[in-house]
């Protein structure tokens, strides 16, 4: 009967207890630990970029392509000909004319004074010339015209492109010797991760169970307490009665302080233990919690 009735206290006690209060059970607070712990996300996050560096890595057997463009703009063009020489083909047609209008009646008179031709002959030249003269100048004129523009570079305004494709077939074992480092690296993130995993759940477990275990030993200590302090009650009753001395009482007191005291040291050891446990589990240190 004592032990329904000291159950049904305990459970009203927590009841009472956990009124705004978080209630933890242990794979609640292993939960949690391992989702807060700080260097188990540090752990986590090596574990990462160990597994990007094996991807970087592995793709070092890729080829790779590389493209460039470029592209450049002058107020000036790079010129073949200069000025002068410009000027000359442009002009060729109408030099030309210019010289045969100039020199074709004394070239007619020589020839005809030396008997090559005949004065008609050397009329019907000139006939010639003022018929088609003006043709002969414009036809070399746009053929010198044409050779300038042939002689254009046209660079005022260039563009530059080059794609360049390169595959690795063997740069001396060194893209071996990346990928196995990479495979390693990951290997030993991956072991540090699940290392720091089993520090995190057991410094949990040894929290929690400390938790608990205190509990227990703060119920042991009020029962000591309330024992002690009726035996102390019943004494000074004894007292009282002219039974016991006072030598007796102070003893009992002295026992009743001690008790006490050990009751307050367990009170403070428990509230310790759950502001650890909170700090393992990232919640608040003052966060109130209950021990299922």
């Amino acid at each position: 009967m004592r032990k329904i009735v000291l159950c049904i206290l305990s459970v009203l006690l927590l009841t009472v207890c956990g009124v705004g209060a978080q209630t933890l059970s242990l794979d609640d607070c292993r939960k949690l630990a391992l989702q807060n712990n700080k260097q188990l996300s540090v752990a986590r996050l090596k574990q990462e970029v160990a597994k990007d560096a094996k991807g970087v890595a592995k793709a070092q057997y890729l080829p790779k392509v590389d493209a460039l463009g470029s592209y450049v703009h002058t107020t000036k063009e790079i010129s073949l000909l200069n000025d002068k020489q410009k000027a000359t083909f442009n002009s060729l047609g109408t030099t030309t004319y210019n010289s045969l209008a100039t020199n074709l009646p004394s070239i007619a008179a020589e020839l005809v004074g030396s008997g090559l031709i005949t004065p008609e002959q050397a009329a019907a030249l000139g006939d010639l010339f003022n018929k088609y003269g003006e043709g002969l100048k414009n036809g070399l004129n746009g053929l010198g015209q044409k050779v300038t523009d042939a002689f254009r570079t046209d660079t005022r305004n260039i563009w530059v492109g080059s794609i360049v494709v390169a595959q690795p077939i063997y740069m001396g074992g060194r893209l071996t010797a990346m990928n196995k480092i990479a495979d390693i690296s990951q290997d030993l993130a991956a072991n540090e991760t699940a290392s720091q995993e089993q520090t995190v759940l057991i410094n949990t477990d040894r929290a929690y169970w400390l938790g608990g275990s205190l509990r227990h030993k703060k119920a042991l200590a009020q029962q000591y307490y309330d024992l002690v302090k009726t035996l102390e009650d019943d004494v000074d009753k004894m007292v009282k009665s002219g039974v016991a001395t006072k030598a007796n009482k102070l003893s009992v007191s002295v026992k009743v302080n001690e008790a006490d005291m050990t009751l307050t040291q367990v009170d403070d050891g428990l509230a310790l233990s759950k502001m650890a446990l909170c700090q393992i589990c990232g919640l608040p240190i003052d966060s109130k919690i209950v021990l299922t």
